[in-house]
């Protein structure tokens, strides 16, 4: 009995081939991190609890800097100077 187990194309690809590619790639890449940051900006900047923790925040550079953040954790291309985080010194 043939259960096409081992036809690549019955199913739908190579798993394992995969496996070879980083997790940025594997979901998507730099349009997957857009969609991602966009959807969860539009879900916190809606939220009324949450979303006055944003008002005075420049959001274009919000969503960059959640789009590195992101391409960093998943293992694809960033860029990341640590100015980013830079802000008034503690005393």
């Amino acid at each position: 009995m043939n259960w096409s187990a081992d036809s690549i194309a019955a199913k739908g690809g190579d798993y394992f081939q995969l496996m070879d590619l980083p997790l940025y790639e594997r979901v998507g890449g730099s349009k997957a991190m857009e969609i991602a940051v966009k959807v969860f900006y539009d879900k916190v900047l809606a939220d009324d609890l949450v979303g006055k923790f944003f008002e005075d925040v420049d959001m274009e550079g919000q969503r960059i800097r959640q789009k590195n953040f992101l391409s960093m954790a998943f293992g694809g291309p960033y860029q990341f100077s640590g100015q980013e985080c830079a802000g008034p010194t503690a005393r």
